[in-house]
């Protein structure tokens, strides 16, 4: 990645999974769904080119957390293959955020990303039964 502005490239890169992410939940084709996040994720994962848990924690935090939305998205639809792997992967990116941070200092993404880690529980539960 070459740019004079890593910041607003990040950005950018961020923005741009939100809103496929955005895209995939009101499209009535499955497999339209799919591809969106799988843009969504690509995007998330982009935005980490240029942030970093020591030198912009909370642009980090809100990628950690993109990326896991969009991977707990993927991994709860039946048109791909192994949706464990997502699910799993998503848990792992949200608790290297949630080790970053404390309830204290950081109350709302602590909380939202408690949220989304009971997401991945209750994933994991439905995949046992």
């Amino acid at each position: 990645m070459t740019t004079e502005d890593p910041r607003a490239w990040g950005i950018v890169q961020h923005n741009l999974g939100c809103a496929y992410i955005g895209l995939s939940k009101v499209r009535s084709e499955e497999a339209q769904s799919i591809r969106d996040i799988e843009s969504a994720i690509r995007h998330a994962e982009l935005s980490f080119e240029v942030r970093n848990p020591e030198d912009s924690l909370q642009y980090w935090l809100a990628s950690c957390r993109t990326l896991g939305e969009a991977l707990l998205d993927l991994s709860a639809h039946s048109g791909i293959e192994n949706p464990d792997q997502y699910a799993r992967r998503a848990e792992e990116v949200l608790r290297a955020a949630a080790v970053r941070i404390s309830a204290s200092e950081h109350p709302h993404q602590w909380a939202e990303i408690q949220d989304q880690l009971a997401k991945c529980g209750e994933r994991a539960a439905s995949t046992k039964t």
